[in-house]
């Protein structure tokens, strides 16, 4: 896209949502200095990565954070929470890919499930994505299938996050 839009004359913006390191070779020169207006970045830890070496100046870096718009939680709140039972339910949204360390929570939770026991809790993953095999596998060597359910792709999550946060 770069050498098209040079041609063009039109600007060229490129998107990385992962955090990866950059070589400093022929092709990220060509691809990140020359043919590449800017980058936008979804996190101040990619915008560090992508910069640690030089190849990129932080002034050619937009972090647009793509958050929880809280607001959006408004609307869907019926009533002020109600007191809190017993049972709490823990939610995440992401890309099943090997970078959102999905892993890494299973693995949290289940020693959290050890540590507090009975205390009743839920872990709900939102998403989807090629990773979806070994987490499933990961789930049944843990032995917390009861505990967690990998929900996938909800296209409007706020629902969801609103009664994981005010469900009683």
């Amino acid at each position: 896209m770069g050498v098209v839009s040079r041609i063009c004359g039109i600007i060229n913006i490129v998107w990385i949502g992962a955090r990866l390191e950059l070589k400093n070779n022929c092709l990220n020169t060509l691809v990140y200095r020359s043919l590449a207006d800017g980058m936008i970045v979804n996190a101040w830890q990619i915008r560090e990565t992508v910069t640690s070496d030089g190849l990129i100046s932080e002034r050619n870096i937009k972090v647009l954070y793509r958050g929880i718009n809280s607001t959006m939680l408004d609307r869907y709140r019926i009533s002020p929470p109600q007191k809190c039972g017993t049972m709490m339910v823990i939610t995440t949204t992401g890309r099943f890919d090997r970078n959102k360390s999905h892993d890494l929570l299973l693995r949290g939770f289940a020693r959290f499930l050890i540590l507090r026991p009975g205390i009743e809790e839920r872990l709900q993953i939102l998403g989807e994505g090629n990773e979806r095999t070994r987490l499933e596998q990961l789930i049944g060597k843990l032995g917390i299938g009861e505990q967690v359910q990998l929900r996938g792709f909800i296209s409007d999550p706020y629902p969801v996050w609103h009664k994981a946060m005010y469900s009683p």
